[in-house]
């Protein structure tokens, strides 16, 4: 055997037992999140799926728990659910689209898209709504909320809500998480493309990239295998809200496969330039950047996520950049995804520390 047809034959050796073991430290994670899940489930501490990936490989994705009570159906991975603040990563892309276009400028003050503008605001610009640095109250914690949530409201409608009441603090000078304010970049999305926010949404993001099972919730449209919304460990269930309400802030559903194929674009150009996506997951204010937390550090990998909370559901997506993992729970209960988002997470930091 000559020397080169044996280095060749080494390579294949290495080459097969890498995958084997991957094949391996895969089947691994998902008996580990299986096992997991099964205790939960035991006291119907968990409704709702679970994707874990690395790169192009799928490693886990199924559902766990119930999508409805009543009917006795069961939550698979192409159940679809309310995700709630997710939703601001989407608007955030969809305003970074129109800046691409040449449409908008984040750095816009928004007094020129805003009928009947507050004097107050006209200091703010697209970025400051962007990052939560506005100072707009946030209308979702005002006292009469849980009477305005159940009734179909205009957008402009909604911001007559918070309009006139005063800034909390001087545009740019602080932090303060804001509904309003991504319902004031769904009022820009629609006033300057000419187009319905999901419509936007549809033809620039979902349909570039394969979100087939992706979209605004509507209340009154049949969606089939949407998962009903409950608390308690789906004892009760939830309050109803009107789907007009949160818009760009969190009207969106999704599956976790979905979510995937949105994770895969972010590492690529398919939506809109490198430039723009590295906006995207700077923190500008503390840990925020646009639509997304960022946290990194000498000691720990870049990690990019978002969690969301609306009636009945809950939800988290976790991108360990440097690793190419995401972490995706979407859950039909409310809070029980952060409930179980520790025990996933040391899960996956195992995974990740047993890598060759």
């Amino acid at each position: 055997m000559s020397k080169k047809h044996s280095v060749f034959l080494q390579f294949l050796f290495i080459t097969l037992l890498i995958i084997i073991f991957s094949g391996c430290r895969s089947i691994v994670i998902e008996k580990e999140v299986d096992s997991y899940m099964a205790t939960r489930g035991k006291n119907n501490s968990f409704n709702g799926s679970i994707l874990i990936a690395q790169g192009d490989k799928v490693l886990v994705s199924k559902g766990y728990g119930m999508a409805n009570y009543e009917h006795e159906v069961y939550n698979n991975s192409n159940t679809k659910f309310r995700i709630g603040s997710i939703t601001k990563q989407f608007t955030a892309m969809a305003i970074l689209i129109l800046q691409e276009k040449g449409i908008l400028n984040i750095s816009d003050n928004i007094d020129q898209y805003i009928p009947n503008c507050p004097e107050s605001w006209n200091e703010i610009t697209i970025h400051h709504l962007l990052t939560h640095s506005s100072g707009i109250p946030n209308f979702t914690s005002f006292p009469e909320y849980t009477e305005i949530m159940t009734k179909k409201h205009s957008l402009l409608q909604i911001m007559s809500i918070f309009m006139n009441r005063s800034l909390e603090f001087t545009p740019g000078n602080a932090f303060s998480y804001s509904n309003s304010g991504y319902i004031v970049l769904g009022h820009i999305i629609e006033k300057v493309s000419n187009m319905k926010y999901d419509d936007f949404l549809s033809e620039h993001i979902f349909e570039k990239i394969g979100m087939v099972n992706t979209g605004y919730d509507h209340n009154e449209e049949i969606i089939k295998n949407r998962a009903s919304g409950y608390t308690h460990g789906g004892l009760k269930n939830a309050d109803y809200i009107h789907m007009s309400i949160p818009h760009a802030a969190g009207a969106l559903y999704t599956i976790v496969e979905d979510l995937y194929l949105w994770d895969r674009s972010l590492y690529t150009e398919k939506i809109v330039k490198k430039e723009s996506i590295t906006s995207m997951f700077t923190p500008h204010i503390g840990f925020y950047g646009y639509g997304w937390e960022i946290y990194e550090s000498k000691s720990i990998s870049k990690r990019v996520e978002h969690g969301g909370g609306i009636n009945g559901f809950s939800s988290y997506i976790r991108r360990y950049i440097d690793d190419d993992l995401v972490l995706i729970i979407l859950s039909n209960d409310e809070g029980q995804c952060f409930s179980v988002l520790p025990d996933i997470t040391h899960i996956v930091k195992k995974y990740l520390q047993n890598q060759p």
